[in-house]
């Protein structure tokens, strides 16, 4: 699966003055305020998103994300349905028609 960059985020950023490390501020505050709790995003986890790793945060950081730009999450440049790309390929469920490849003994 093709990582792409979320140039979106990237110039929001940039247009508002954000670098990682305040926007994890903004975002944890602004989660606070919603939720009643301490939000959990970290520098990492804004990497993440600007990287594409994260096609589409969870919830409970997409909704302070929205919040402090005051945009929705396709205007963020956030795929809808994707979560994030799979380090390895998933393997492919097996048939029960199909015959099982020999297990190694001993």
């Amino acid at each position: 699966m093709h990582v792409r960059r979320n140039t979106v985020l990237e110039q929001l950023l940039t247009a508002q003055g954000y670098t990682s490390g305040s926007l994890t501020a903004e975002v944890n505050r602004t989660g606070e305020q919603i939720f009643g709790r301490p939000g959990r995003v970290t520098v990492r986890t804004v990497q993440r998103w600007l990287s594409g790793t994260v096609r589409y945060p969870a919830a409970r950081h997409l909704i302070p994300l929205t919040h402090v730009f005051a945009l929705s999450p396709a205007e963020l440049g956030f795929a809808p349905g994707g979560r994030r790309v799979p380090a390895v390929r998933p393997r492919r469920p097996l048939d029960p028609q199909e015959p099982r490849p020999p297990v190694p003994c001993g």
